[in-house]
């Protein structure tokens, strides 16, 4: 089979691109080094897109992407409030002035009318960024006027705007994209979801619900099986013991099942932009034992990605989402051992099935976290100790819930490291523990009360 090159524009390949992200702030586009060129692409065949709406959404979140790759330019911005409008053409202004080194450059236009901008012939796509209400009108006039377009959620107000949106796409054959489950009625994803579990009663449905936690709570309601969550954003004791109880005690419990995840393509936390390699492995061992499930975005967690597209961003500096990547999986720095070692404890140890059994006991040193996982009919008990402090050695003691340790007081009793391979004889609830995040961050006990006996030898006599 042969295709007809000859009617499909460079330009028109680039706007194409549009349409293979659905979650993206900015649209997925093939570089220009891959088509041939070097660096970026000439200013005739770039993907000119227009702003309108320049909120904080749009300032922090939706203009960097677009000012930072190389097949792109902003050549319009529109807001109705004068201050965020000399702000973002200040912003664009300084970013081209820098690339093209022309502190004089006027390649952007200003505008309070968001029909002026769909009037100029040399914007391609817009991003639309406004408060909801806009959204049908403007991305209707934007389909009408040649333009393809990305849209802030929600898409519409109602499922009649939504339904015209989709009409005028189709009508004037543009590209449209907008993102994220918790943006959709939830009638729809009630409907969808029981709909699909007919068919295929195993089908498994992911929310990214990195949103408001009654939101969360409803699409888990709803049939979602797992949900993200702000667990990325939960850094000191207090803080993660406070959200992850109130993910996995009642009513939640009977319905919610969270899916922790230290890093995404779009989340790269300060944590871990500043902790090194230890704030990576102490965010791994928290997510892999706090929840039932867990993801990471690897090979960037694997080797430890850690610098951000800006200061104060949470984007990656050379992000997957506009480039293709070779990464050194071999490199000696890569934490795939680590990785594979926590695997293989969750994967042997039943006590992280269950997430009724979860408990929080105290330390008397807030940077450290203490938790326990065990089995409801009195098996195994498993206890993590984690350095919340990715830079300094950290000790104290903490008090284990007698119930838990299952000893009389006073007894003896060993707690195996699963993760470092030490075995240590403690006693009674109250025991030290010291944590070198330089080596390991994380203790993961197996505690084992029982005390075996020459008896159970078979060579007893």
């Amino acid at each position: 089979m042969q295709f007809d090159t000859t009617r499909v524009s460079r330009r028109r390949f680039l706007r194409g691109s549009l349409a293979a992200t659905a979650s993206l702030a900015a649209p997925a586009i093939i570089p220009a080094r891959a088509l041939g060129a070097e660096g970026k692409a000439a200013a005739n065949s770039r993907l000119n897109v227009a702003m309108i709406g320049i909120g904080r959404q749009a300032y922090f979140a939706n203009l960097p992407p677009f000012l930072a790759h190389p097949d792109t330019q902003v050549v319009a911005v529109c807001e109705v409030d004068a201050w965020r409008l000399g702000q973002a053409m200040d912003r664009v202004k300084a970013h081209y002035a820098k690339e093209t080194g022309n502190d004089a450059w006027q390649g952007c236009s200003a505008h309070r009318d968001f029909r002026e901008v769909l009037a100029k012939k040399d914007v391609d796509a817009v991003m639309i960024s406004t408060p909801d209400h806009w959204h049908a009108i403007m991305a209707i006039e934007a389909a009408k006027a040649g333009k393809d377009v990305s849209l802030e959620k929600p898409i519409s107000m109602s499922v009649q705007e939504g339904r015209a949106i989709s009409d005028a796409m189709k009508r004037y054959d543009r590209i449209f994209r907008v993102d994220n489950p918790h943006t959709k009625p939830f009638p729809f994803w009630e409907w969808l979801i029981a709909a699909v579990r007919r068919e295929y009663p195993d089908a498994i449905f992911l929310a990214e619900a990195f949103t408001r936690p009654a939101v969360l709570h409803h699409l888990a309601k709803l049939g979602f099986s797992q949900s993200y969550n702000y667990f990325a954003w939960r850094n000191t004791s207090q803080e993660l013991s406070t959200y992850v109880n109130e993910l996995m005690t009642e009513p939640g419990a009977d319905y919610l099942r969270p899916n922790f995840w230290p890093n995404t393509p779009d989340i790269l936390t300060g944590y871990l932009q500043s902790g090194g390699r230890p704030a990576f492995m102490v965010r791994l061992v928290l997510a892999a034992t706090l929840a039932g499930s867990y993801g990471i975005y690897g090979p960037a967690f694997e080797l430890c990605e850690d610098r951000p597209r800006e200061p104060g961003s949470e984007e990656y500096l050379d992000s997957e989402k506009y480039q293709l990547r070779q990464w050194d999986l071999a490199n000696p720095w890569s934490l795939r051992e680590f990785i594979a070692r926590v695997n293989a404890i969750r994967h042997t140890s039943p006590a992280f099935r269950n997430h009724a059994t979860l408990r929080f006991h105290p330390v008397d040193n807030d940077r450290l976290l203490c938790y326990s996982r065990s089995l409801p009919d009195g098996g195994e008990t498993v206890v993590v100790v984690v350095n919340l402090d990715p830079r300094f050695k950290q000790s104290g003691y903490l008090e284990l819930d007698p119930e838990v340790v299952r000893v009389e007081p006073g007894g003896m009793y060993q707690a195996h490291d699963l993760l470092g391979g030490g075995r240590y004889l403690w006693q009674g609830s109250r025991n030290y523990v010291e944590l070198d995040p330089a080596t390991t961050p994380a203790h993961i006990f197996l505690l084992r009360t029982k005390h075996r006996t020459e008896r159970e030898f078979e060579y007893f006599l």
